[in-house]
């Protein structure tokens, strides 16, 4: 599973997780899979182990989570995969770091009430331009086109 994750081969990936493989089995440094996807930012690999329920908050040996991982090495588009799933943001890997998007959705106090004022925001910035539509479609149409809600 690790070798998979690593390399970012999805397909086998998922094909070792419909056989039955371990998810939490670790490897060096007591990292899973789901860390070593995150470390080197393999969306596709993060999508299929969270799917498959994948622990997003398992501790390696240093203490750190996957999104401890994918922030240390800013691959900020499997944030939303891992923050959707559960994952918890410790207080060290905001304090003293340059990311405003998990500053913003600890000030929030959860992903889901950051998600919902993100499309909030961007439903009042649209609506006026689409007049013509209904507010609730407008809503629907800012989901799907920024992706909130569909990480």
């Amino acid at each position: 599973m690790q070798i998979a994750a690593r390399r970012g081969y999805a397909k086998i990936l998922g094909a070792l997780i419909r056989a039955g493989a371990e998810l939490e089995v670790v490897g060096r440094k007591r990292k899973t899979a789901l860390h070593i996807a995150a470390r080197y930012g393999r969306y596709d690999c993060v999508a299929a182990l969270v799917a498959a329920g994948a622990d997003v908050d398992a501790r390696d040996s240093s203490a750190r989570t996957p999104l401890c991982w994918a922030r240390r090495r800013a691959y900020h588009r499997v944030y939303p995969l891992l923050l959707r799933a559960g994952a918890q943001i410790p207080n060290w890997v905001v304090a003293g770091s340059n990311e405003p998007y998990l500053a913003r959705v600890v000030a929030a106090g959860s992903f889901r009430a950051y998600e919902q004022r993100h499309l909030a925001a961007l439903v009042s910035t649209f609506a006026p331009k689409f007049s013509q539509l209904p507010e609730e479609v407008v809503g629907v149409v800012m989901m799907f086109y920024a992706h909130v809600g569909f990480y």
